[in-house]
C-alpha cells in the first residue's frame, strides 16, 4: 500500500492516496484579467492554440478556423498536474498533462480568427485556468511548411497542483486508479495517444506509460481473484503443453525451465516433480507468494514489461497463457529479452487465446488475440525458428479450439 499523504505533495516520488489541496478556483475577475493580458499581447496575425492533451480531441470549448499537426520545441509533455475533479478525486487524485521545460512536444495547432480571439478563448480559459495551475504562454510552433505564433499552457511550477518529480511507477499508479467527473485517467492517456496517432504523430514515452498502466491493471485484477483463480485452474490438463516443451529441448536433462507467468505454481510443481530446475516469474505478488509456498521453487516477482533475466540461463521457457497480456508494441522487446535468456538452442513454448489481432483492455485485463500468421511474424522477427504449432483443446473442431500453442527454438 502506498504511503498516505495529505495536502501538498508536489515533488513526491511515491504515490499519494489523498490530496486535499488547499487550492481554490480563480475568481472570474482574476481569470478574465489573465485572458485580457494574453489577448493584448497577441503577436501579429491570426493566433494559434497549441494543444497537447484533451484539447486535441475534446474541442467543444474551442471555436477555430483550421487545424494542423504541430511541433513545439523547448517543452515536453508530462503528467505533472494533480486533478481531483475531472480525472480524479481527493481520495485518489489523478494526473493531468502539462508542459515542462526541455525537449519537444508534438500536438495539434488550431487557428483562431484574430477578431474572434477573446470570445473564442474565453471558454478555453474557464476550463484550463480553473485554478491557475497552468501558465498561458505565447510560443512558436512548427507546422508542416511554416512556423506560427501559438498560445499554449505550461505547468505552473510552485502551484499546489504541480506534481513534478513523480517516479514512473507512481505516475502509473495514479493513472491506473484515478477517475473523476470526466472519466478515468487511463482513458485520458489512451485518448491522447489516439489523437496523436490520428494526426500522424507518436509519443513513445506515453505509449510505454500506457503499457505500464495496463500491466498494472492486469496484475491487480489477477491479485483480486488469485484464490479463485488457483482453485479454478488447479485441475486443468496441460500435459500436451508440457510434452511439447520438453520434447523439443535437445540438451541433456534435467532442464532449467522458466515458467513465465507461473500464477499459483501448478506447473512449477509438475516440472520439479520430474526432476527439472524450475524457476517461476509473475507480476502479481499474490501469485508469487502462492507459488513459492506451493512449489518450493525460486519465484521471481517481475513485470513482463520490465524483465531482468540472466543471459543464456534457461533450456526452456514455458509461457502458458501469459504472453497474450503483452501489448503488441512491447512484444518485440519482450521476445528479445526471452531470446537472450535462453541458452543456444533453447526452446520457447507459448500458448495464447487466438483471434483476429484484436487488442485492448477487456474488463481490467489487457489482452491481445493474435492469429497464427501475426504471431509467427513476431517470433521470427525475434530470431526464433518455428518447430510446431497446434490448437487446443485437442480432439475438437477448430471452431471449438480457442487456444493456439506454438513451439520455437532460439536460432
Amino acid at each position: 500500500m502506498p504511503e498516505i499523504v495529505s495536502g501538498r505533495s508536489a515533488g513526491a516520488v511515491r504515490p499519494c492516496v489523498r490530496f486535499d489541496g488547499p487550492f481554490e478556483p480563480l475568481s472570474d475577475e482574476v481569470r478574465d484579467a489573465s485572458l485580457d493580458e494574453i489577448v493584448e499581447g497577441m503577436p501579429p496575425g491570426d493566433p494559434w492554440l497549441f494543444a497537447y492533451g484533451s484539447l486535441m480531441w475534446d474541442r467543444a470549448v474551442l471555436r477555430f478556423r483550421e487545424r494542423e499537426a504541430a511541433l513545439l520545441r523547448g517543452y515536453r509533455r508530462e503528467f505533472c498536474v494533480w486533478t481531483v475533479l475531472a480525472r480524479g478525486s481527493p481520495e485518489m487524485p489523478g494526473l493531468s498533462l502539462g508542459l515542462e521545460p526541455g525537449g519537444s512536444c508534438r500536438g495539434i495547432a488550431f487557428r483562431i480568427a484574430r477578431h474572434e480571439a477573446r470570445a473564442a478563448l474565453d471558454p478555453v480559459w474557464r476550463r484550463e485556468m480553473h485554478t491557475g495551475c497552468y501558465e498561458p504562454r505565447w510560443t512558436v510552433a512548427r507546422l508542416r511548411r511554416r512556423t506560427v505564433n501559438a498560445l499554449t499552457f505550461v505547468a505552473r511550477r510552485g502551484h499546489v497542483q504541480h506534481a513534478a518529480g513523480l517516479a514512473p511507477e507512481a505516475v502509473a499508479f495514479h493513472i491506473a486508479r484515478a477517475r473523476g467527473s470526466r472519466g478515468s485517467c487511463r482513458d485520458y492517456l489512451a485518448d491522447t495517444l489516439s489523437s496523436l496517432e490520428a494526426s500522424g504523430a507518436r509519443d513513445r514515452r506515453l505509449e510505454r506509460l500506457l503499457a505500464r498502466v495496463d500491466a498494472r491493471l492486469t496484475v491487480e485484477d489477477y491479485g483480486r481473484v488469485s484464490r479463485r483463480f488457483r482453485e479454478g485452474t488447479r485441475g486443468h490438463d496441460v500435459s500436451q503443453n508440457y510434452a511439447a516443451l520438453l520434447g523439443a529441448i535437445e540438451a541433456e536433462p534435467p532442464y532449467s525451465i522458466l515458467d513465465l507467468g507461473c500464477g499459483p505454481g501448478r506447473d512449477l510443481v509438475w516440472f520439479r516433480s520430474r526432476g527439472h530446475e524450475a524457476v517461476g516469474l509473475d507480476g502479481a505478488p499474490e501469485f508469487v507468494e502462492m507459488a513459492r509456498a506451493h512449489s518450493g521453487c525460486e519465484v521471481l516477482h517481475q513485470d513482463f514489461l520490465a524483465l531482468d533475466l540472466p543471459p543464456g540461463r534457461f533450456d526452456g521457457v514455458f509461457a502458458n497463457a501469459s504472453l497474450f497480456h503483452v501489448p503488441s508494441r512491447e512484444l518485440p522487446r519482450v521476445l528479445g529479452e526471452l531470446h537472450a535468456a535462453l541458452k543456444t538452442g533453447g526452446v520457447l513454448f507459448c500458448s495464447n487465446p487466438r483471434g483476429n489481432d484484436e487488442e485492448g483492455l477487456h474488463g481490467n485485463r489487457y489482452n491481445c488475440f493474435h492469429d497464427l500468421e501475426t504471431w509467427r511474424g513476431y517470433l521470427t522477427a525475434a530470431n526464433f525458428a518455428e518447430l510446431d504449432h497446434y490448437y487446443r483443446p485437442p480432439g475438437r473442431p477448430r471452431r471449438e479450439q480457442p487456444w493456439l500453442a506454438t513451439v520455437w527454438r532460439k536460432d
